[in-house]
């Protein structure tokens, strides 16, 4: 299956990068924070549905619990 990687701007020095497969179905990789994530992933109409951690500083981690629960 096919998928577009989508870099997001997070803070002004920081990102964070959605998979977003074919089906609507996203992987988010190191997501400092949920602020841009929710409405972007929401606009798109897309399935947060894998987070990927690369470590577990805070600006790879800060948003995984917003979007869980939301997701």
């Amino acid at each position: 299956m096919p998928f577009v990687v989508l870099q997001v701007p997070v803070w002004r020095d920081n990102y964070a990068h959605l998979l977003i497969a074919d089906d609507r179905t996203c992987a988010l990789v190191d997501g400092p924070d949920a602020t841009p994530l929710v409405p972007l992933l929401e606009q798109r109409g897309l399935t947060l549905t894998h987070v990927f951690v690369t470590h577990h500083h805070a600006d790879h981690v800060g948003s995984h619990a917003a979007l869980i629960d939301r997701w």
